[in-house]
């Protein structure tokens, strides 16, 4: 296996790994918002649009990654 087949692999196993985080995150986002609430008064609807950016930086991350994995981006080493 060469360096670069193997860098590829690697890439696209990060770039799952975006996406599983982005999923587990996206799934939880009731409980956390519901725990939010109840804590201090106020803090309900930043819990939940901090929790929600952390999922779509995840999906941005995981479809950069996934785009270099690919080779669809000339210059990829300067994006990752």
């Amino acid at each position: 296996m060469t360096r670069d087949k193997t860098a590829t692999i690697l890439t696209a196993v990060a770039a799952l790994g975006f996406f599983l985080a982005a999923g587990l995150h996206a799934a939880e986002y009731r409980a956390v918002a519901l725990h939010a609430q109840a804590g201090f008064t106020g803090l309900g609807a930043l819990v939940a649009a901090l929790w929600l950016a952390f999922v779509a930086a995840m999906v941005v991350l995981g479809a950069i990654v996934s785009l270099v994995a690919w080779g669809r981006v000339t210059g990829g080493r300067w994006i990752v």
